[in-house]
């Protein structure tokens, strides 16, 4: 994978993390265009008529719709993998693939690269 789409808060969207690190590996990001993010994905994660952290369970529609909106025009603009790079988009997005990009839930990742780390840990004690 040498493209991937990053799917996240304005806030993190703004901090620049998933550029940062993966420009190091030769991966190439690509963001919502300032529209998207701002009528969009920022609304389906902060807007307290039909947001996440409010409505998580389930998941509000209009909320699942706008980020899988988002999540398939990072994928036509050439995003061979989309990061949810948010611990609500997650709760939205749950299918495997988003058109032909692989859906990579940094959650699960943190997750998984934790309990790694653990039996690591736990074989040294």
């Amino acid at each position: 994978i040498t493209r991937v789409g990053v799917l996240g808060s304005t806030g993190t969207i703004l901090a620049k993390v998933y550029p940062e690190v993966l420009s190091k590996y030769g991966i190439e990001v690509i963001q919502p265009s300032e529209d998207i993010q701002d009528l969009f994905v920022h609304p389906s994660i902060y807007d307290t008529s039909y947001d996440i952290k409010a409505f998580s369970n389930p998941v509000h529609q209009k909320a699942k719709e706008n980020l899988s909106m988002a999540a398939t025009y990072l994928s036509r603009k050439g995003a061979q993998a989309v990061i949810l790079g948010c611990t609500e988009i997650a709760l939205a997005i749950q299918y495997e693939k988003i058109e032909n990009s692989l859906i990579i839930d940094a959650t699960t990742v943190l997750a998984s690269a934790l309990i790694r780390e653990s039996k690591k840990m736990e074989q040294l004690v």
